[in-house]
């Protein structure tokens, strides 16, 4: 990435002694310190501090891949009009009169504001310059790279220049003077205090806070920093983990984890804290680059810089008279809420495809498909006649031809659930936006949401017609929308899918074991039966004999014997099936129970396979697959992937058509489909070997943009709130229409022949069925959908459900997804880990690697080879030796909303321990006792977290109550108690070391601690890896083979003819 002369990113700290902001210059190689100090004993603009500063700033960051002996380093101190005047040049400053209009001074207040601010004639000389300005300069202006930025750094920025405006137009006098050397004329207690503080006392509502709290130049100032599109947030880039701290990313890259490391509300009195202040703030600016640079990052930035170059009308708003053309090159046109680098997909394809106007929704759901205005389409292109149909017609009409007709017939009685559900949608609303209720006001509830939802309004049956969640809960609380797939005669398979509102997902469950509950459950209820053939009660299996003293005594029969399947059963297991045997029961027993008083016979209910489980915060329950009969599949699979499945839908129901824009032929434009076909060219063209190369990756780069665009559309258009895209019925019915198609394939395969191993919104697999037959199957199926499907063969294929499968296409390990193998090629700046992603890799190569791997408990040999040949691999040069150490850490986490922090208990060779508390993020590695041992003089080392729990503990957790304390919060003042628990998947005889410097040079030598130790041989326990690696196997992958099921006494030959096989 190339980074423009004076590009820059920064961020801000402040303390009470002491506001600050780093900045770093790549370009210039340099790094700037704005500083507004409090602290009386270390004088920062004293030349020896600074040079002390730029000392340790550069033994720290000795190893930086951006910092070398060339790196500059300047310091400007507020108080001063230099610095203050540099502070204000770099990040500017707006006023409402000058918003659009650089030029535009309205009054002579503002322009001797703008002289006093900048010291200079010029009245522009300060304001923010927008890319949009005339006299933009993309050298001279650079972009001003933050990390959460547009939440915090932006409105202090804005807060302090806000403040500072008004206190020199308050005392015109103090800054006539051209001598008097003044900057910002309040502390860095005030910034801390006044404005600091109280945007974090409202963290989810920082931007709000600052406007309300700021007079009309404060908020002036912030919306000139959005308008200007120069101010980037890098987190947005990542949407997935816009929310995720900086400091953890840079775990994930394997850099220093720099946190601030004193106590705040201490004073800052000697020049090592002004130090470690002064190389914290640099930390994360000096790492940000690093983080932009890397894909996930780069390539969004990358694309979203192409969209704002493409389409012009997310910058600028319409010309006048126009709903079409925007006023592009008109700076004062631009929109107040233009759209940046940092702007989301989401709102990216809302401007390019309704800029300026609310689209038309439905009036109700339906199914109709494709619509009329496709139909024409298709007819223009290609002189094909279509027909309109109705999905869930067609789907009910397809499977009582194909399945059956037969109402009392299982399959028939499961489906008609299927299709009640989606019946009860037909024909209602769930779009509440202000263009429906324009457009059909004569379904507008006069109730708010919340009291439709109330069951009082249910009852009385108001609003029927617009629907809520609410409304999908109840359905899906009365029906089960679980279905199996059947085979030619009508039985169930073991694939299966579940239908809900939002999309269709499926896998296989555990037939075997499932067929197997039901015979012990026949079995045992049978073997009752016949017992009570002779015995109907329980209390006729007691007999009553005298004593010898002449008293009455019951006894169980012991000379019973009942023959069953060719065995003979005696009194011990006739009890076995006895509830509450009493031999001699009490009277009032005998008054209350009557016969029942002995014991009632322990009849079982048939293994269900669809549970209800309640819904978290709802009165509402759903069915799902009873955990029990979870299965992994596993073997060579058919892939029917459905390309661009959702926005080809979409395009096929007109779901975005414009009616407010005519095209030269006076039909509604659609742009959306017009971006979904750009898309389908380019992507071509891309892979076109006979194009030049800049041509296909121009067509590439062009692909991508048009994909960005169009997967976000639906969640834009499903929106809860207003936006220029909303068209909720139709979303619901695109989706609901793309799960009917998936499963009418998916069934047509099971009547094949096929195991449909797994069921999706994008495709679906299936095995046991040759490609040939699959491919003649699907596309006989698909032929009316008009779908475009991209059948693939897979080597090996593992699958447990949706989201946690491995794919094979024939060259090794292809993808991998799921909670223990997402991170299989290292850690990912797209998915939060929890755990070494070296788990991951081993996992998704074994699973890849040993045969039927899922049915066979964890083979350690093959893992370990594994491992080792990985370890083998990157070991030889020093950047392989830094991404293999990746891959080792683990990255622990403190949380203050649940007051969990982490701490490391050392115990050395004595057995005395010692408590260390740990910093909020922490890379953590595994090692070896012996390392410990000889190197550190420590027994065992491990991390531990507290936690907060209602019930008091036995013994008071002194260890835990400390260190909540050194966090500042007390959990006996919330009537709680302080405790210790392990931190999760970490086994307690593990020894960890916790590593938070860059990995760079910590691991790459070889040379690892005082010892020179190498850190991949001597000091990683690939062995405790594998214990990791193996629980995750065993609680997540492994199939329960049928030896190690349930087998009742009355199954005994069954069970020993199992193992002797």
């Amino acid at each position: 990435m190339k980074f423009r002369k004076n590009d820059r990113f920064y961020d801000l700290e402040s303390l009470r002694q002491i506001f600050m902001n780093a900045e770093y210059i790549p370009a210039q190689n340099k790094v700037v310190y704005y500083y507004l100090s409090d602290i009386e004993k270390v004088p920062i603009s004293n030349p020896i501090t600074q040079a002390l500063i730029a000392i340790a700033f550069r033994k720290f960051f000795a190893y930086h891949p951006l910092i070398n002996d060339d790196t500059t380093i300047e310091f400007y101190d507020l108080k001063t009009r230099q610095g203050l005047g540099k502070f204000i040049q770099t990040y500017g400053v707006t006023f409402p009169e000058s918003l659009y209009d650089r030029s535009k001074i309205n009054s002579a207040k503002q322009a001797w504001i703008y002289k006093q601010l900048a010291k200079s004639q010029s009245a522009t000389w300060a304001q923010t310059v927008k890319e949009t300005d005339k006299t933009y300069d993309p050298e001279k202006h650079g972009r001003l790279f933050s990390y959460n930025g547009i939440n915090y750094d932006e409105s202090m920025i804005a807060m302090i220049l806000d403040r500072y405006t008004t206190f020199i137009a308050a005392r015109p006098d103090d800054y006539a003077s051209k001598t008097k050397d003044q900057g910002i004329p309040f502390s860095a207690e005030y910034i801390r205090n006044d404005l600091n503080d109280r945007l974090f006392d409202n963290i989810d509502n920082m931007t709000q806070t600052a406007d309300q709290s700021a007079t009309s130049i404060g908020r002036t100032i912030r919306t000139g920093y959005r308008m200007s599109g120069r101010y980037v947030d890098v987190a947005r880039f990542n949407e997935k983990l816009a929310k995720v701290g900086l400091k953890r990313l840079l775990a994930y890259l394997g850099e220093t984890i720099k946190e601030y490391e004193f106590d705040t509300e201490k004073p800052i009195e000697n020049i090592a804290d002004v130090i470690g202040l002064f190389i914290y703030n640099a930390s994360d600016v000096i790492n940000l680059p690093l983080v932009l640079m890397h894909k996930a990052y780069a390539v969004p930035y990358d694309l979203r810089s192409g969209l704002l170059e493409r389409y012009p009308q997310v910058i600028y708003n319409n010309k006048k008279g126009s709903i079409i053309e925007p006023d592009t090159g008109n700076p004062l046109n631009v929109r107040r809420a233009r759209l940046t680098l940092d702007s989301t997909s989401a709102k990216f394809v809302e401007k390019i495809v309704a800029p300026y106007n609310q689209l038309e929704d439905d009036e109700c759901v339906n199914f109709l498909y494709p619509s009329k205005e496709m139909i024409e389409k298709i007819y223009e292109e290609t002189g094909e006649r279509v027909r309109q149909i109705d999905v869930l017609e067609m789907t009910k009409a397809w499977f009582e031809e194909n399945v059956t007709r037969d109402p009392n017939h299982k399959a028939h009685k499961n489906f008609m659930q299927i299709y009640r559900f989606f019946d009860n949608i037909r024909g209602s609303n769930f779009n509440t936006g202000s263009a429906y209720r324009k457009k059909f006001p004569q379904h507008l509830s006069p109730y708010s949401d919340e009291e439709m939802n109330s069951e009082e309004m249910r009852a009385d049956g108001k609003g029927r017609f617009n629907k809520t969640t609410h409304d999908i809960h109840k359905l899906l609380d009365e029906l089960n929308t679980n279905i199996c797939y059947y085979d030619k005669d009508g039985e169930e398979t073991s694939g299966y899918a579940t239908f809900l509102l939002g999309g269709i997902h499926g896998a296989e469950y555990f037939k075997a074991l499932y067929d197997h509950d039901i015979e012990v459950v026949t079995k045992h209820n049978a073997f009752i039966d016949t017992i009570r053939e002779q015995y109907p009660k329980v209390k006729d299996l007691i007999t009553t004999k005298i004593t010898k003293k002449g008293t009455p005594r019951n006894l169980f029969n012991a000379d019973i014997t009942i023959e069953f399947e060719g065995e003979t059963y005696g009194k011990d297991d006739i009890k076995r099936v006895i509830k509450n045997l009493r031999i001699t029961p009490k009277p009032d027993q005998l008054e209350k129970l009557g016969d029942d008083a002995y014991g009632t016979w322990a009849y079982k209910d048939l293994p269900v396979l669809w549970t209800r489980k309640k819904r978290q915060n709802s009165q509402y329950y759903k069915y799902e697959l009873n955990k029990r009969y979870q299965y992994v599949s596993v073997g060579p699979a058919n892939h029917e992937d459905f390309a661009s499945y959702y926005p080809l839908l979409l395009s096929m129901i007109s779901a975005f058509l414009n009616y407010a824009r005519l095209d030269d032929d006076g039909k509604p434009v659609d742009t959306y489909y017009t971006l979904y076909q750009t898309r389908l060219k380019e992507k071509i063209r891309s892979g076109d070997k006979s194009l030049p190369e800049d041509v296909r990756i121009l067509a590439g780069i062009t692909q991508n943009l048009m994909k960005l665009l169009i997967n976000a559309a639906s969640g834009v258009g499903d929106s809860g709130f207003d936006n220029n895209l909303r068209v909720n019925n139709k979303i619901i019915k695109m989706r609901i229409i793309g799960q009917l198609f998936a499963y009418t394939i998916g069934q047509a395969q099971a009547l094949g022949g096929a195991r449909v191993v797994s069921t999706n919104t994008d495709g679906l697999y299936t095995m046991d069925i040759s490609p040939e037959e699959n491919d003649r199957i699907l596309f006989e199926t698909v032929k009316p959908m008009r779908i475009d499907i991209e059948p693939e063969r897979l080597s090996m294929f593992v699958s447990k459900d949706t989201n946690n499968r491995m794919e094979n296409h024939g060259k090794g390990v292809t993808t991998a997804g799921g909670g223990t193998l997402t991170s299989w090629r290292g850690p990912s700046m797209t998915n939060n880990l929890a755990h070494p992603a070296i788990s991951d890799y081993v996992l998704a190569h074994y699973l890849n690697e040993e045969p039927d791997a899922p049915n066979h408990h964890f083979n350690r040999d093959k893992a370990r080879e594994i491992i080792y040949r990985f370890i083998e691999e990157h070991r030889h040069t020093p950047e392989d030796r830094f991404e293999l150490t990746r891959y080792f850490q683990w990255v622990m986490s403190s949380s203050h909303g649940s007051k969990r922090y982490l701490y490391q208990v050392d115990t050395d060779l004595e057995g005395n321990k010692t408590v260390k508390e740990l910093q909020h993020y922490n890379r953590v590695f595994l090692v070896k006792e012996d390392y410990l041992r000889d190197c550190m003089d420590i027994a065992h080392s491990t991390i531990r977290s507290t936690s907060k729990q209602d019930k008091k503990p036995a013994a008071p957790d002194p260890i835990a109550i400390k260190i909540h304390k050194a966090h500042g919060y007390d959990a006996s003042i919330n009537g709680q108690y302080a405790t210790s628990i392990k931190v999760s998947g970490l086994k307690d005889t593990a020894n960890t070391l916790v590593e938070n410097m860059s990995l760079r040079h910590a691991m790459v030598s070889g040379k690892y601690g005082p010892y020179n130790a190498d850190f991949i041989d001597d000091v990683l326990d690939i062995e405790a890896y594998l214990d990791y690696s193996e629980d995750a196997f065993e609680n997540s992958w492994y199939n329960k083979q049928p030896h190690e099921w349930d087998w009742p006494f009355y199954m005994k030959r069954q069970k020993e003819a199992l193992v002797t096989t």
